[in-house]
């Protein structure tokens, strides 16, 4: 019996060990460490004319005369931002109502009929003119009086789209230059079209989009 009683008694404390055994098959170590100031931040177009915020520009010039021109405007388009803009929209617009008359007028022209004759001499974008991309599309249409002028422009914008951007930190010029054209009869207002012109004003705003 004392044989017997010791050979139980081995084969208790084997399946003792064995359940230690597979229990420690499903133990597992953890450990939670956590990353912080994991910071992303977006790219950003950051366009400014001449150096300030906004995208508009609006050219001025009062007294204007038949066969003058409003001084050459240059603006200055700067990307400010972290981001290359890949091209820039150019888009010229006017108002169409007669808040830029002159308080003197009494026989009020369209803003369509003024910017008629008002011709664009100048149009260069980054030491290039860009004055041509509008000329076939006057020639085959636009207001039939043979010149490019501010109703052209205004009419035919997608034509100056997707100009070559801006890289970040990156400055280009755009000049303008706008003539008042002559009926042929000299500094005066006295005869057809140009009779009606006396005091009228028209707000021309230009306005450039960058884009990704």
């Amino acid at each position: 019996m004392g044989t017997l009683q010791r050979i139980i008694g081995l084969s208790i404390a084997g399946l003792l060990i064995a359940c230690l055994a597979v229990g420690g098959t499903f133990a597992y170590l953890h450990d939670a460490e956590t990353s912080i100031d994991n910071q992303i931040t977006a790219g950003t177009l950051d366009l400014k004319t001449n150096s300030a915020n906004g995208v508009t520009q609006t050219l001025t010039s009062l007294n204007l005369k038949p066969g003058r021109t409003v001084t050459a405007t240059t603006i200055s388009l700067q990307n400010t931002g972290t981001k290359a803009g890949n091209t820039l929209d150019i888009a010229l617009g006017y108002n169409t109502d007669n808040s830029a008359d002159a308080t003197t007028n009494t026989v009020n022209m369209s803003t369509d009929d003024l910017a008629k004759v008002l011709q664009i001499t100048t149009l260069n974008y980054d030491g290039r003119t860009i004055l041509s991309l509008l000329s076939d599309a006057v020639a085959s249409g636009g207001n039939n009086n043979g010149y490019i002028d501010v109703q052209d422009m205004k009419n035919e914008a997608s034509l100056l789209a997707g100009r070559v951007g801006l890289n970040s930190g990156v400055a280009k010029a755009f000049d303008i230059t706008i003539q008042m054209r002559s009926n042929g009869t000299g500094n005066t207002f006295s005869t057809g079209t140009f009779a009606n012109l006396v005091g009228d004003g028209i707000n021309i705003t230009m306005t450039f989009v960058l884009n990704q």
